[in-house]
């Protein structure tokens, strides 16, 4: 939770087992994926909600490189489907290496 001067904002997140965290900004509606790590050069070109495949877009944050932004073409339909989610993964990407990330919601 977090004050933006007249009213109080709620995020929800999850941490996995790895401790990457999974941020819904349901304010701007996207996802903010947080991982501590060296390699900060990374994208993210599709998430599964639930085992369907939606293609997203990411953009790293320039102050905060530890965090990717991850927007979607049709926002409030796949806002929806987050609220509603047991599982989100995804494949990072970083250069030519891969590593897949895993969210169960409960």
């Amino acid at each position: 939770m977090t004050t933006n001067g007249k009213e109080e904002l709620v995020y929800y997140f999850k941490t996995n087992e790895q401790g990457q965290k999974l941020v819904l900004d349901k304010y701007v509606k996207r996802l903010i994926f947080i991982r501590p790590d060296k390699f900060y050069k990374r994208s993210i070109k599709q998430i599964k909600i639930d085992g369907v495949v939606v293609d997203v877009n990411s953009d790293p944050f320039s102050h905060y490189p530890e965090q990717t932004a991850i927007v979607f073409e049709n926002k409030d339909e796949v806002l929806k489907k987050l609220f509603l989610a047991k599982k989100i993964e995804f494949n990072v990407l970083y250069g030519r290496d891969e590593a897949v990330s895993t969210f169960q919601i409960k």
